[in-house]
């Protein structure tokens, strides 16, 4: 695992993640969903990385919505913890 936590909290630099845990993120990867931050369970939804984007941004496929080379957080909101 490379980082679990909020949008802000992966995308934000740190001694140990200089470009945020998202810019570690490499083809093949999985990213788990955790709806509302519920803990009780697993994750809720997954998606595998499939590339970068121009900027290095991390594109991810899913079937569950139906995702093909989407930006990994498209469609989720502030409460979305990534794993």
């Amino acid at each position: 695992m490379i980082a679990k936590g909020t949008f802000e909290e992966i995308t934000r630099p740190s001694d140990k993640h200089p470009r945020g845990a998202v810019a570690r993120l490499q083809p093949e990867d999985l990213i788990g969903y955790e709806l509302k931050g519920d803990t009780d369970h697993f994750s809720d939804h997954f998606s595998i990385v499939v590339g970068q984007d121009a900027n290095g941004y991390p594109l991810v496929n899913s079937h569950t919505a139906d995702r093909y080379r989407v930006p990994f957080d498209l469609g989720w909101d502030r409460t979305t913890k990534y794993i």
